[in-house]
């Protein structure tokens, strides 16, 4: 048992046996690990054992009968128990100035089989498990009914472990989350049955699988205060703050002498690697988001053009700034949508030409050649027509505000080329800062039209052209075929 006391100044230290204090507050400490998907919590030992056990009469209750919890913690599903042997330190990890990333950590913790349940609880043997044959999705709504195993046949989902996740007794997702909050259940894929392919998804009443399960580890305390000692007098696990540490498990752990099971784990960083400082970005694209638009943002403009074999630029139709407006809200799928509605009312002559495809905007600039526009959540296709003539290049420029850009994946810094630059790569794009009320979304010789320059800052124009890759604007004389330009990510 730890003892942490601090005085009138602030001062902490730890009281050993045989040594005393004069102190303001004294508080007694306890350290519990928790696992995902097990119903076992452990416990340094403490005063009068009083935070372990279970139901209703317990100190676990205190956390799963809390109102907030409704839905995803019942009393009496979880256990606290004995046993938890602290390792003799927690590294939380080291950063790599030359990667950018967390340097690799475990830590051992040992658990004192006090309740004889660790053998069984680790086991694989003796356990019985199907093969999930059809997707579960990942979130948190419970699956009422059953589960779709290998062979054609159905098991019920309630209380069934899906890989690392174990549902709840009316089939709730993420039960016995490692973290004193609702949790999200995983996505469970179905692996098709080919040499050295990826592992199966099983399905089982008791756990098959420890490598990876998250785990945290939690510090606990209470106020010293004369008297008997109570469970209630330690604060509720969600009340007690965030975790002292936390990682995933590296396997089964090992056998040890004296009834001790060994279990490692790696650290904070097996949650938290990624690149970090290597890079600046300042914006995550969500799939499937919803996402809101200001009025400030909803403006949109296009323009087609085209260049002859003497670089002179011929703009044909366009719509600019204040003409129309884009949604005020809608997913990445309803804006591509009304992008490419607007640029269909562009175009003159909206019948498709025999030699393109019918899901394409056709426009016959002049009737000196003919181009094609595809807009949709893969990239922008632009396509003309392969017939000799003046047009040696056709072009579309749009202008929109830089939420939506990213929004459909176009990264406009990593993207971006000059407007007159050699194209590198099908992802290089000319994208050109709009400052409001001074730049023209498209910078062509004889651009007059109303409408060219936004009123809000925030925007930028996109070119997609036909020239081939290797080429400049005012080298793609003559190019018969279609370049199609995709976003980053």
């Amino acid at each position: 048992m730890a003892i942490l006391a601090s005085n009138s100044l602030g001062q902490s230290f730890v009281l050993g046996e045989g040594l005393s204090a004069n102190t303001d507050d004294i508080l007694e400490v306890a350290y519990l690990l928790a696992i995902e998907g097990i119903p076992y919590l452990w416990c340094t030992d403490h005063t009068g054992g009083v935070l372990l056990g279970s139901g209703s009469n317990s100190w676990i209750s205190l956390y799963e009968g809390d109102a907030q919890f409704t839905g995803h913690e019942d009393i009496g599903q979880r256990q606290v128990v004995a046993g938890l042997r602290m390792p003799r330190q927690l590294s939380r990890g080291e950063l790599n100035p030359k990667t950018g990333t967390l340097e690799t950590t475990t830590v051992t913790f040992d658990l004192l089989d006090v309740d004889g349940f660790l053998p069984r609880l680790f086991a694989s043997e003796g356990k019985d498990a199907d093969v999930l044959s059809a997707r579960v999705a990942p979130g948190t709504t419970a699956i009422a009914g059953n589960l779709t195993i290998q062979g054609g046949d159905v098991t019920p989902a309630a209380e069934k472990y899906i890989g690392l996740e174990r549902l709840g007794p009316a089939g709730e997702r993420a039960w016995f989350n490692p973290f004193p909050w609702q949790g999200i259940g995983h996505h469970h894929q179905v692996a098709n049955d080919i040499p050295n392919g990826p592992p199966k998804t099983l399905v089982s009443e008791e756990p098959l699988q420890f490598a990876g399960r998250r785990c945290a580890l939690y510090r606990l305390t209470r106020r010293i205060q004369p008297g008997s000692v109570s469970h209630a007098d330690w604060a509720p696990w969600h009340e007690q703050g965030g975790p002292e540490w936390f990682g995933v498990l590296r396997d089964t752990g090992e056998y040890r002498a004296n009834a001790t099971w060994s279990i490692g784990a790696f650290g904070p960083e097996s949650l938290l690697r990624r690149r970090m400082g290597t890079f600046d970005s300042s914006w995550t694209r969500v799939s499937g988001a919803e996402v809101t638009l200001t009025d400030e943002q909803r403006q949109f403009a296009i323009a087609f053009f085209t260049q002859n074999g003497s670089d002179a630029i011929t703009t044909y139709d366009s719509i600019g700034f204040g003409t129309v407006t884009l949604p005020a809200s809608g997913t990445k799928e309803d804006f591509i949508a009304a992008i490419a509605s607007e640029a269909q009312d562009v175009f003159d002559n909206t019948t498709p030409s025999d030699w393109g495809s019918s899901t394409m905007a056709t426009e016959d600039f002049g009737s000196t050649k003919t181009v094609q526009l595809s807009f949709t959540s893969s990239g922008v296709e632009i396509e003309r027509d392969g017939t000799e003539g003046t047009v040696a290049m056709v072009g579309c420029v749009i202008a929109m505000h830089e939420t939506l850009w990213r929004l459909l994946g176009y990264d406009l810094v990593a993207q971006d080329i000059g407007l007159y630059d050699e194209l590198q790569s099908e992802r290089d794009i000319p994208f050109r800062h709009l400052e409001p009320n001074e730049d023209r979304f498209y910078n062509l010789s004889n651009s007059t039209n109303n409408g060219e320059r936004p009123d809000h800052p925030g925007y930028w124009s996109g070119y997609f052209t036909t020239r081939a890759l290797g080429f400049g604007m005012a080298e793609a004389h003559y190019l018969t075929h279609w370049w199609s330009s995709e976003p980053e990510s």
